[in-house]
C-alpha cells in the first residue's frame, strides 16, 4: 500500500514538474508576441493623417537591438502618405506617451532599419517605397508582466 502510494506521488510531482516546464516555455513566447501585436495595434488604431494610408504593419519580440538579455517589443506602421515627415510627425506626436513611442522615419528602403536582429522573421517590406512618400510610425514598448520575465529564447 505504501509503495503504490509512493509511485502515484512520484507520477503526480514528475507530471507537475513537465507541465511547469511545458507552461515556462510556451507561454512567454505567445504572450511577448501579444505584447508587440498591442503596440502594433495602437498605433493602428489612431486616427491617421489627411491623405494617407496604412501600407502594411509589423511587429517583433526579442532581443532586437545591442547585447545581453532583454525582451524588446516593436510595434510599427508603414504610411503611405503625400503629407511631409514634419507633418506626420506633428500628427502623431499629439498621441505620443514617451521617448521611444510614435517615433516616425522615411522609408527609402525594404529593410526596417532600426531592427538589427531578427531572429529568422521577416523583417522586409513588401511595399514598394522607391517614390519617397512612405513612412514608418513606431514604438518601442514594454512586456506583459510576469510573462515578459519568463523563459524566451529570442531574450538571449
Amino acid at each position: 500500500m505504501k509503495k503504490s502510494r509512493s509511485i502515484v506521488v512520484f507520477i503526480v510531482i514528475c507530471i507537475g514538474l513537465i507541465a511547469l516546464f511545458v507552461v515556462n516555455i510556451f507561454i512567454p513566447p505567445l504572450m511577448n508576441d501579444f505584447a508587440a501585436k498591442q503596440d502594433m495595434n495602437r498605433i493602428k488604431n489612431l486616427p491617421l493623417p489627411e491623405q494617407t494610408e496604412i501600407s502594411e504593419t509589423f511587429y517583433l519580440a526579442g532581443n532586437l537591438n545591442g547585447n545581453g538579455n532583454k525582451m524588446q517589443y516593436y510595434g510599427a506602421v508603414l504610411l503611405h502618405s503625400d503629407l511631409s515627415i514634419e507633418d506626420i510627425e506633428e500628427h502623431y506626436s499629439a498621441y505620443r506617451k514617451g521617448k521611444y513611442d510614435l517615433l516616425v522615419q522615411k522609408q527609402e528602403s525594404q529593410n526596417l532599419e532600426e531592427i538589427e536582429r531578427n531572429f529568422g522573421f521577416d523583417d522586409t517590406i513588401d511595399a514598394d517605397v522607391s517614390d519617397g512618400k512612405y513612412y514608418l510610425v513606431y514604438t518601442w514598448g514594454d512586456g506583459i508582466a510576469p510573462f515578459c520575465w519568463g523563459m524566451d529564447i529570442r531574450a538571449n
